[in-house]
């Protein structure tokens, strides 16, 4: 495995969370729209994705702090 490339792999014993949202693909109802499945989007370079099924545990926190960490580190970055 490339030392860049980083896989990680969370089970959760009680089960997956309820669904708080339409399933990818599903028309939404406002906002942007979800992009195609498979289409390209060639200005976006890496997606780091920070997830939970519980509420209140820190994603906001985390996503900001590498947001921080990444740009000192001289990386371009949204969140």
């Amino acid at each position: 495995m490339n030392p860049a490339e980083v896989r990680i792999s969370v089970v959760d014993p009680g089960g997956p969370a309820k669904s708080t949202h339409p399933p990818p693909g599903a028309p939404q109802s406002a906002g942007m729209p979800a992009p195609a499945a498979g289409q390209r989007l060639p200005n976006l370079g890496k997606i780091i994705a920070i997830s939970s099924g519980k509420g209140g545990v820190g994603k906001s926190t985390v996503s900001a702090n590498l947001a921080v960490a990444l740009a000192q580190a001289g990386h371009q970055v949204g969140l």
